[in-house]
């Protein structure tokens, strides 16, 4: 028997051992326990926003206020110094750091005031905090006027790279601070200047196969509208309409099919004003039949087909299965058709003919479907060939419906390589 100071040392050890792992499973337990191990990983932000967690729902938690005596003077400083060390390197638009760093601040400043904490002056004073929002407004200003500078900077040059640049930097500028000094007349300006302008010419269609539409057409339209969707691109580029791109054609007589091929495309260019013309071919298209192929077998198993009454050994009656063979007859149909195309572009400089761009680029449509027929006992089939038994015949897609599926997976590879050009 254990004597009752035995038995009261045992139920004091089990009664703190089951407050430690309430206090752990508890809300403010695993808040404590986080902010733990952000401390000893030097994450002091977190410890903090930890600790904060904590003290919400524990206002007088002894072992979560130690943490915070630590870690919230080390997360004050951490950032402290990387504002120094900015303003010491000052590398490009160092400003964009700073207020980056001093909203940091700020948040863990209002994070202890909120708490309301009866430390949180305390914490505040001895963590040697500033009045981080007028800092921010100070930064925000410097930040501005930075990118302004560089944009007026890259307006200097007359080029339209460096116009895009300057219209860039304004836009940042307005995005920090709205409608600072003249940044918005400014972007309109260098905008227009950076703006290029392209015409996207018809593909021409030499593979040598009319009979599937207009698929050039179809190319040259699908870049048109990629791009025309694309609000990123778009910001900086000009397309030129169709209808216009028509008109110079047909006035200047330079196609009698409509379709353009690369030797007139710079006159084009020039007759619309453009910067850049894109253009291209339909060099190889090909489309199957559908190809059926039946694979016939037959199976066989051995199965119950009914059942019969015995007398066993005690005399007893009783029931077992007759097995016999069992038979069917499958029939796999397999039916293949496919399309293949083929077209080149090629991005040109509309006054020097240089290249900017250009690749092969291929699209294809494969379809398969299998399905099969039976006569005979279904329980002579595998379970593999039963689903198959379950499908129905299905027609194989039209020569053209193939071709288009493979015209469009054309088009999903060549959009996005055009796309990178204007990125």
């Amino acid at each position: 028997m254990f004597s009752n100071k035995y038995k009261s040392l045992i139920l004091i050890i089990l009664w703190s051992l089951f407050s430690a792992s309430c206090a752990y499973f508890s809300a403010h337990g695993r808040a404590y326990k986080k902010a733990e191990s952000a401390n000893k990983r030097g994450h002091y932000e977190q410890a903090v926003y930890a600790c904060v967690d904590a003290l919400h729902i524990k206002p007088d938690y002894d072992e979560v206020e130690l943490i915070m005596d630590k870690v919230f003077p080390k997360a004050i400083l951490k950032h402290h110094k990387k504002i120094e060390g900015h303003k010491y390197h000052q590398p490009n638009f160092y400003w964009d750091k700073i207020v980056d760093e001093l909203r940091i601040l700020n948040d863990l400043k209002l994070s202890v005031e909120n708490l309301a904490h009866p430390k949180s002056d305390i914490w505040l004073s001895k963590a040697n905090v500033r009045n981080y929002l007028a800092e921010i407004d100070d930064a925000q200003n410097n930040s501005a006027e930075g990118h302004y500078q560089a944009g007026v900077r890259f307006k200097l040059f007359t080029d339209r790279e460096s116009q895009k640049s300057a219209a860039q930097q304004f836009q940042i500028t307005l995005t920090i601070i709205e409608n600072y000094k003249d940044s918005k007349e400014l972007y309109q300006i260098c905008k227009n200047a950076g703006t290029t302008r392209i015409a996207i010419l018809p593909f021409a269609n030499k593979s040598g196969k009319n009979k599937y539409g207009s698929i050039g057409e179809n190319v040259s339209s699908s870049i048109r509208s990629a791009l025309l969707n694309d609000s990123e691109i778009m910001e900086f580029v000009n397309i030129i309409d169709r209808q216009q791109i028509d008109q110079i054609i047909e006035e200047q007589k330079l196609s009698q099919s409509g379709l353009v091929d690369s030797e007139s495309s710079l006159e084009i260019g020039k007759l619309l004003g453009v910067h850049q013309i894109i253009s291209g071919e339909v060099t190889f298209l090909a489309a199957s039949k559908p190809n059926h192929i039946k694979n016939t077998q037959r199976y066989t198993k051995e199965v119950a087909i009914g059942t019969e009454t015995y007398t066993d050994d005690d005399g007893k009656e009783k029931t077992r299965n007759i097995y016999g063979e069992v038979k069917a007859t499958v029939t796999v149909h397999s039916i293949s058709a496919s399309a293949q195309v083929q077209a080149s572009y090629q991005v040109l400089h509309a006054e020097t003919a240089e290249v900017l761009n250009s690749e092969m680029v291929s699209g294809s449509r494969q379809y398969d479907f299998t399905w099969a027929t039976y006569n005979g006992d279904q329980r002579a089939i595998s379970k593999d060939v039963r689903k198959l038994t379950r499908k129905s015949k299905k027609a194989a897609p039209s020569k053209e419906q193939l071709v288009l599926d493979a015209i469009t997976n054309l088009n999903e590879k060549i959009i996005p390589k055009i796309k990178q050009v204007y990125k």
